[in-house]
């Protein structure tokens, strides 16, 4: 889970409304990365900072950009009792610059966490599938 999350790069082939992701520089505590999301015809550039800390906690903000006056993600990884399962903790805080933006986030706000989560859900069905199947089979 922590490396689904962690690669920022990857971003764009599975988070919805990313339409790019890049990595702009990277050291062993964390990295910066320019993301451009889209809704619809609109398209925003902005540059996040990405702390990691393996493999329990990933944390990436941004400040004052065009579209955020603040943005925050953060990801915590733990183990659970069974061995096969993790608890994922996820935490969204952001306030777009736009009043605009605001009231219609506001509306599909549930829809977008849904969403955010399904993708990552997703992306690691799809790239750990056969670990999965194995788990299924073995219990």
């Amino acid at each position: 889970l922590y490396s689904v999350v962690s690669n920022v790069s990857e971003y764009q082939q599975f988070v919805p409304w990313c339409k790019e992701s890049r990595v702009i520089r990277q050291d062993r505590n964390g990295l910066q990365a320019e993301l451009c999301v889209g809704f619809g015809v609109l398209n925003e550039k902005y540059t996040s900072q990405v702390s990691l800390v393996h493999p329990t906690t990933v944390i990436a903000t941004s400040h004052q950009t065009n579209l955020f006056e603040f943005l925050k993600t953060e990801w915590k990884f733990s183990p659970s009792n069974d061995p096969s399962k993790s608890w994922v903790t996820f935490h969204l805080d952001f306030q777009f610059r736009s009043a605009l933006y605001s009231g219609v986030c506001e509306l599909f706000m549930q829809e977008v966490v849904n969403k955010m989560v399904h993708a990552f859900e997703q992306r690691c069905y799809s790239l750990y599938s056969l670990k999965k199947r194995n788990r299924q089979t073995l219990q």
